[in-house]
């Protein structure tokens, strides 16, 4: 059997023993490193003279450092990009809403033709009740059901979508600052663990106000 060593990111990490014949894998080397005294750490260079370079072990350490804090910095940017994502899912499965007349509909908020749509009905009640008009606005659901609102039913819809949806960017804004914090501690495990399935606003029909 052969003997083989690892460099890990440059240094010397693991050895292992291969048959006789068999190429080393990539990331091994067949060469041994010089012994290794107290205070030092072998460092791959290449093929150059020994292919190991005796160096303080302060360099390992700080290079380790290094990438621990990059493997951080990655982890943190996903959990943080998981939880825009799950934000972005939950608003656009669209809003469970009672309409004043007694019936359920779904407040579609897939992209911002949605967003403008919603914002129009609004705005065309306030104009109805600035105007002190009688006049209706329709809106039309995800079921593909029209519903006829008053200038003030328009104006509390607008404002209950609104308030629906600002509630899932406040729980995204709690889920980040968790997460965060997890990342300042460098609990890594917790970082990974951390759920985001919970805290949102409850996917359920809602209520009109009258």
């Amino acid at each position: 059997m052969r003997t083989i060593y690892q460099i890990d990111h440059g240094f010397l990490g693991e050895t292992a023993e291969i048959a006789p014949g068999q190429p080393a894998p990539a990331g091994w080397t067949f060469t041994a490193p010089p012994k290794i005294p107290r205070g030092k750490a072998a460092k791959w260079d290449g093929e150059h003279g020994n292919g190991w370079t005796l160096v303080p072990s302060s360099e390992e350490k700080s290079a380790q450092s290094a990438r621990e804090t990059l493997q951080q910095v990655q982890q943190l940017r996903e959990r943080l990009a998981a939880v825009d994502a799950e934000r972005d899912a939950r608003i656009a499965r669209g809003k469970p809403h009672t309409f004043p007349d007694g019936t359920t509909g779904t407040v579609q908020l897939r992209h911002e033709r949605d967003s403008v749509n919603i914002n129009a009905v609004a705005t065309a009640g306030t104009a109805l009740v600035a105007a002190g008009s009688d006049g209706t606005v329709a809106f039309r659901d995800a079921e593909d059901v029209t519903h006829t609102l008053t200038g003030a039913e328009a104006v509390q819809f607008g404002l209950a979508v609104m308030q629906w949806v600002s509630a899932h960017y406040a729980a995204a804004w709690t889920h980040k600052d968790a997460i965060r914090a997890l990342a300042d501690r460098g609990d890594v495990q917790a970082l990974a663990d951390y759920d985001i399935q919970t805290g949102w606003p409850e996917q359920e029909v809602e209520e009109a106000s009258s």
